[in-house]
């Protein structure tokens, strides 16, 4: 596993727009006066703040928090060593699972949070920009950045300092300090601290967590994820899967079922039953008539 600095660049979904935003930077500046607290510190803040920055806020807050846990995000850049680079395996060769030992440091404004070893897992890992691994095969010794699309926008974090403490010990000083904003807030604004800072899964973005699926599920590109509804019974978001052939026909086969606010993958369609219906429908489609 090999070590390397923190994500240098991640995309990320943030819920900061129309009437929310009050309570959106509410629940953000008590995040930040809690790792201010764990950490001794006292951030000096910016007129603006980043996404980035937002991003690292709520890293930090869940790995203090929880210890391990799962965050959204479209793809992620990482300066490796060349050595630490293997062209015969995954996600180097194929689509799959990358894990590493990022920085014991994270900065965040003008700090440096001295936050332990953090392990860093993606499972659906696609290597984003292949012609980088060019410098690799000439044998350059220079750091090189490596972009990976994460295909489920799923990557997970464990903080191995605080993973070894019991729940207990994590959440009990977030509850003192939660009591402490109960004798100037009302509870409503206190309960903010423990809310996400990421929104829920948006319909786009539903349809590319679709579209992910069915790359490393290796189906052809004429399955292809339709428009996502709110499932009625559930309140996630259903995606059908249709077989559609370059003439526009086509129909379903099968569909996904996408947590709405963590974007997991939930159910889906058998992938025998998804191939049997293509099959059918398939020669339905080339014998009509």
């Amino acid at each position: 596993m090999p070590g390397i600095d923190e994500p240098l660049e991640v995309g990320v979904t943030l819920s900061e727009s129309g009437a929310e935003k009050l309570l959106y930077g509410a629940k953000l500046y008590r995040k930040l006066k809690y790792i201010e607290r764990v950490f001794n510190v006292k951030f000096s803040l910016p007129n603006e703040i980043s996404s980035k920055e937002v991003q690292s806020v709520e890293r930090v807050f869940r790995g203090i928090t929880e210890g391990a846990f799962s965050m959204r995000y479209a793809e992620a850049t990482f300066r490796f060593s060349p050595q630490d680079i293997n062209l015969s395996e995954p996600p180097y060769s194929s689509p799959g699972h990358f894990d590493a030992i990022i920085s014991e440091e994270i900065g965040l404004f003008d700090q440096s949070l001295r936050v332990g070893p953090v392990t860093v897992y993606i499972d659906r890992a696609h290597l984003a920009n292949p012609r980088v691994m060019d410098e690799v095969r000439k044998g350059s010794n220079e750091p090189v950045l490596v972009r990976f699309e994460i295909l489920d926008n799923q990557m997970r974090f464990r903080f191995e300092d605080y993973v070894k403490q019991s729940r207990e010990a994590l959440v009990e000083p977030l509850e003192r300090f939660k009591q402490e904003l109960a004798l100037e807030d009302p509870e409503e604004l206190v309960d903010l601290v423990s809310e996400p800072l990421a929104k829920d899964v948006s319909s786009s973005e539903a349809a590319q967590i679709a579209v992910g699926w069915t790359f490393y599920t290796r189906l052809t590109d004429r399955f292809c994820p339709q428009d996502p509804e709110i499932d009625r019974s559930t309140g996630h978001w259903r995606v059908p899967i249709w077989l559609v052939y370059a003439n526009g026909e086509g129909g379903s086969v099968g569909d996904l079922l996408i947590h709405k606010k963590s974007g997991v993958i939930l159910s889906h369609t058998p992938m025998e039953e998804i191939r049997s219906r293509a099959m059918a429908l398939a020669d339905t489609i080339l014998h009509a008539g």
